[in-house]
């Protein structure tokens, strides 16, 4: 389990915890203790969708990370190509007659 889904099941069980305490409690709890129920609720459903994801994620990288290994391995560097001042007269030329 990753970090996340250790703190998102302890958020979960520690406001379950709290809201049966509120639910079952006496008459000298407090209510609002009580939302601690559809806390846990919300946080356990994270939990669950983190875990379901964390396969998941895991081939995301792995097929990302070979994707860009096979474009590292078939990349070619950069050319300091540049054309001659011979060939962009005629254009500059055309340009200057268009602009006139």
């Amino acid at each position: 389990m990753s970090k996340l889904s250790k703190r998102l099941l302890a958020v979960s069980l520690v406001a379950f915890a709290i809201g049966f305490v509120g639910v079952c409690g006496g008459p000298g709890v407090p209510m609002v203790l009580s939302v601690g129920m559809p806390a846990g609720a919300i946080f356990l459903g994270l939990f669950m969708v983190a875990r379901i994801l964390q396969t998941e994620m895991a081939k995301y990288d792995e097929e990302e990370d070979a994707r860009l290994a096979l474009a590292r391995r078939y990349a070619t560097a950069p050319s300091n190509w540049q054309p001659a001042a011979s060939s962009r007269a005629p254009v500059v030329a055309t340009l200057a007659a268009l602009r006139r």
